[in-house]
Order: structure tokens, then C-alpha cells, then sequence
């Protein structure tokens, strides 16, 4: 009996790892270039599946804004948090931010979302490259009209 509801417990597990949509396991951001308000950024994100490329590609843009967002990009003029968790909190952040994804609200500040690359990198694991230009200028007014960073000088 304790087997069969293990077995069935091991189970319910391994088809609940399943449902993942995209399957994005990690994704990690990295600086390529600033231009006119715009950072360009380069996201290499790991995958179980190489399906649905397009929603991938979606959860690696939330990536690319919540590291802008919460820790900034390193070796950018951003390497800092675009909101620091100092001004407003880091509950009052982490649920601004949480909303700002859920909602879309992001896409508005997406200048470019080009698929670059895939290469699988081993059994079941595959490794996008993705390149993502977020208007930086546009995204600060809007946080600032927010209430949620204050604006320069003041």
C-alpha cells in the first residue's frame, strides 16, 4: 500500500514539472549595447523544450525587465536597480514589479525582441538566444508617473 501512494505521489510530480508551458528553467541577462534611451540587452535563456518559441520568448523578456527592474544589468549604464528597494520597500517593490509581468505592461517598453539562436546543450536541455532592446527613458517616466522611483533632482 505505502508503495502505491508513493508511486502515485512520484507520479503527480513528475507530470506537475511537465506543465510548464515553455519549460524555462533559467535565463541570464547580459549588457550589449545603449543607444538613443534604448539598452540592448543579450538574454541566453535554458529551456526543456524547444516547442512553443514564442512564449519562450515572452518569459525571457520578463527576465530581461525584472533584472533591469530589481538588480540592474551589469557592466551597462544600468548596473544598478532601476527601483531600489530602499525607496519604496521591497514587499511594495516585489509586488509592483509581480503586477507590472502579470499584466503586460512591459511589452510598451520593448523596442526590439529579435530570436537570435537555439543550440541544444544536452538531453531534453535547450539553450535560446535572445536580443532585447528596452526603452530605458520611457520606462523611467512611467515608474516616476507611478509613484514608484523618484525623478531626478528632487
Amino acid at each position: 500500500m505505502k508503495r502505491r501512494i508513493f508511486l502515485f505521489c512520484y507520479i503527480v510530480l513528475l507530470l506537475s514539472r511537465c506543465n510548464t508551458p515553455s519549460g524555462l528553467i533559467t535565463a541570464e541577462t547580459s549588457f550589449l549595447s545603449y543607444s538613443d534611451n534604448v539598452v540592448y540587452t543579450k538574454v541566453n535563456s535554458y529551456t526543456r523544450s524547444n516547442k512553443n518559441i514564442k512564449e519562450a520568448q515572452e518569459k525571457t523578456e520578463e527576465v530581461a525587465f525584472e533584472t533591469l527592474l530589481k538588480s540592474g544589468i551589469p557592466n551597462s549604464p544600468y548596473n544598478t536597480p532601476l527601483i531600489s528597494s530602499n525607496e519604496i520597500g521591497l514587499e511594495k517593490r516585489d509586488s509592483f514589479i509581480q503586477k507590472f509581468l502579470q499584466k503586460k505592461e512591459y511589452k510598451t517598453f520593448v523596442v526590439r525582441s529579435t530570436f537570435v539562436s537555439s543550440d541544444k546543450i544536452e538531453t531534453g536541455r535547450f539553450k535560446n538566444l535572445y536580443e532585447i532592446g528596452i526603452n530605458v527613458r520611457a520606462l523611467r517616466t512611467y515608474l516616476e508617473n507611478k509613484g514608484v522611483i523618484r525623478s531626478f533632482g528632487l
